[in-house]
């Protein structure tokens, strides 16, 4: 579905990516990690065709970007909308229906009804009519993602989705997105290795260039190279205990025992 082939790019004469090739398969739930500044955000600009690469070849369903953007669903990682201004969720969602039905003032039936079926995917259908800025941190995640999903899409791409949230709503929202990847392939953004998905096969490690690597062989030595330093991580485990969420937290420094 994504295909990058010795993609290099800069901002100006600053050198963000460095011959990277990668690809992504129907089905995928992708995960790329890296420090800030690493050319991560970049990638998904390239794939979303949002810029064009200085060499190399990009390819999303085997054409330019440009041509697929109906056809893919993204959630951007810094999103502000006025607190102030009377927009209900629903607003929120149709927003998402631009590129496949094009600005309206007036929504059809046919939209709507695309936009609440997307709310409904993330379990947020109730809060329709709410004001979005009535909402929580976690809600207003959800009702984003719903954004992101009303055009239906095949391609999910997802930039630091669960950044402002606390620990306990982004171990949901990543359980949400488990399901979600049974329908379409995703594209993930992240920081935070202890959440990469038990669905995940392949990780990318991108500081300008990137490397691929299978979730198992994610090491200590792999991170120290990627962030030029130790960093701690924490395991996130999600335990079932008498019908409810427990979440149990396990920190180790890597380059220890880890």
């Amino acid at each position: 579905m994504v295909r990058l082939e010795h993609v290099s790019f800069a901002y100006g004469s600053n050198l963000v990516l460095e011959d990277v090739s990668l690809s992504i398969s129907r089905g995928d739930f992708f995960c790329i990690v890296g420090p800030n500044g690493g050319g991560k955000t970049t990638i998904l600009k390239l794939v979303l065709g949002l810029l064009e690469p200085g060499s190399g070849v990009v390819e999303v369903f085997g054409g330019p970007p440009r041509r697929a953007r109906a056809r893919i669903g993204y959630m951007p990682q810094h999103t502000f909308i006025d607190p102030h201004f009377p927009v209900t969720v629903m607003d929120v969602v149709l927003m998402g229906r631009i590129n496949a039905a094009g600005f309206r003032v007036f929504h059809t039936g046919k939209e709507r009804e695309a936009a609440y079926q997307a709310l409904e995917m993330v379990e947020m259908g109730s809060f329709a009519k709410r004001p979005f800025s009535a909402l929580s941190g976690g809600q207003a995640q959800r009702v984003l993602l719903a954004r992101a999903l009303a055009s239906m899409p095949e391609l999910l791409v997802l930039d630091e989705p669960t950044a402002n949230v606390d620990a306990a709503v982004e171990t949901g929202f990543h359980g949400l997105l488990e399901t979600l990847n049974e329908r379409m392939t995703i594209v993930l953004v992240t920081h935070d290795l202890g959440f990469v998905s038990r669905r995940t096969r392949s990780v990318a490690c991108v500081n300008r260039r990137l490397a691929v690597h299978p979730t198992c062989e994610i090491s200590a030595e792999t991170m120290r190279e990627l962030y030029g330093r130790d960093v701690h991580m924490v395991r996130h485990d999600t335990l079932l205990e008498k019908g409810r969420g427990v979440q149990a937290c396990q920190g180790d420094r890597e380059g220890g025992g880890g």
